[in-house]
């Protein structure tokens, strides 16, 4: 399952946001947890929530989410330079997967009083705040990625990353056969051109499966083919990549880019159970996109009216699924606690009821052997009034045991240290003899 966003969906998103955010008033941030934040934007009669998660997705949604009662000190900074303010512009920098919010003064974006959000999609990701010349005000998180950088407060933002932010670019001949040429012996050709440009490996299998090759074959296998000088499938892949290069640069013109939710083939609409049992709607959702990709064509899919709309609802329906499974999870350790609370109360219930059969018996016992008992207490009262101490007790009541002596005979073990004596008494009710 897909997990974080491609450089081709940041540049789809950049887009669409810009069309549906630009000029509308940031009205406030909140906090959904220590990596999410929702920013809330809008004008008379009309609203967008935008949900930003640091390396891993930024989308508007139109789902409702818990936010935190108190906002970190990060989202505090965020609402003193930004709320209230008009956003005037939303760019990707270069191909890269960051997205730059400008939030521009009266004298343009240059201007003192300009500020921007940062938001990085890749590894761990990062939200940064930044003055109208890129200094750095506040951040999500400190990095120093090497020796000779450091995003941190008072440092500058360098939007070049060192000159190594990409652009789009369509690759030509010398651009595919300088890579064919350098694959190493098991490199397929998906492995191999999935890091020509900024395409990735989704969109490279799509331009491949283009051309009626195997994505999944050997470089080896291929490179004569490819490399001929009057190849055709080289010819043939050349412009599956300028088909592609098109259809990302028409991304920036006003049309609405639609989106796409591939589908887990075999399983639309079935029933699963999930970890620890838990029933639930089985995980239909396999990767969203921005086009519809050539390895996807015949398999299973959802289309939505834009991008944005089918990246909300994969993540929302993983979320709806992850509560889903908390909220089992909760339940059955309730349960769970309920009944062994339970099973303790039946199994005190039942001792205390064996207990008081246990002294009902042994007072009838004794209520039948009256005299007998009385007789035993006051024989071992006078041995011990006597002096003797209680080994040589036992011995008497050993010795006497022999000789046939019935109180001897009746006593079953002697306690001496607690002053109690076990005797087995005679049940009249029934055969032989009971403590």
């Amino acid at each position: 399952m897909k997990q974080r966003f491609t450089s081709v969906d940041v540049r789809a998103t950049a887009k669409e946001l810009k069309q549906r955010l630009v000029r509308l008033r940031l009205q406030n941030i909140y906090d959904v947890n220590s990596k999410t934040f929702l920013f809330k934007f809008g004008k008379p009669g009309r609203k967008e929530i935008v949900l930003i998660e640091s390396g891993t997705r930024i989308h508007t949604t139109e789902y409702g989410r818990d936010k935190s009662i108190t906002p970190s000190n990060f989202c505090i900074k965020l609402r003193k330079h930004l709320r209230a303010r008009v956003l005037t512009d939303v760019r990707q920098l270069g191909m890269d997967r960051i997205i730059d919010f400008v939030f521009a003064a009266q004298g343009g974006p240059e201007s003192e009083g300009t500020y921007h959000i940062i938001s990085e999609y890749y590894a761990l990701g990062n939200i940064i705040l930044t003055d109208h010349e890129y200094k750095i005000l506040s951040l999500l998180r400190i990095v120093s990625p090497d020796e000779s950088t450091k995003f941190a407060v008072g440092h500058t933002y360098d939007i070049t990353n060192n000159g190594m932010i990409q652009d789009l670019e369509c690759p030509v001949r010398d651009d595919v056969l300088r890579k064919l040429r350098g694959a190493a012996p098991k490199d397929t050709l998906k492995r191999c051109l999935g890091i020509l440009g900024v395409y990735g490996p989704a969109v490279t299998e799509s331009i491949i499966r283009r051309t009626g090759l195997d994505p999944g074959a050997r470089v080896s296998a291929k490179f004569d083919e490819l490399s001929a000088a009057d190849s055709p499938q080289l010819d043939s892949l050349l412009w599956a990549y300028r088909e592609v290069y098109e259809q990302l640069s028409n991304m920036d013109d006003d049309s609405t880019q639609r989106g796409y939710i591939t589908l887990l083939p075999g399983v639309e609409g079935a029933q699963s159970h999930g970890p620890d049992g838990v029933p639930m709607q089985a995980t239909l959702y396999n990767e969203f996109h921005p086009m519809l990709l050539e390895q996807f064509r015949d398999k299973p899919y959802n289309e939505y009216p834009s991008f944005m709309a089918a990246v909300d609802e994969f993540y929302s329906h993983i979320e709806a699924q992850r509560l889903h499974i908390k909220a089992y999870q909760q339940e059955t350790l309730a349960m769970k606690k309920l009944q062994a609370i339970q099973a303790e109360h039946e199994s005190r219930v039942e001792g205390l009821a064996k207990a008081q059969e246990t002294a009902d018996r042994q007072a009838r016992l004794i209520e039948q052997n009256l005299d007998f008992v009385d007789q035993a207490i006051l024989l071992f009262r006078n041995a011990v009034a006597s002096g003797l101490d209680w080994k040589e007790l036992e011995d008497l009541v050993q010795q006497q045991r022999q000789e046939g002596h019935p109180i001897a005979m009746a006593v079953k073990q002697l306690r001496l240290d607690i002053n109690r004596i076990t005797l087995v008494l005679d049940d009249e009710n029934h055969d032989g003899y009971d403590d």
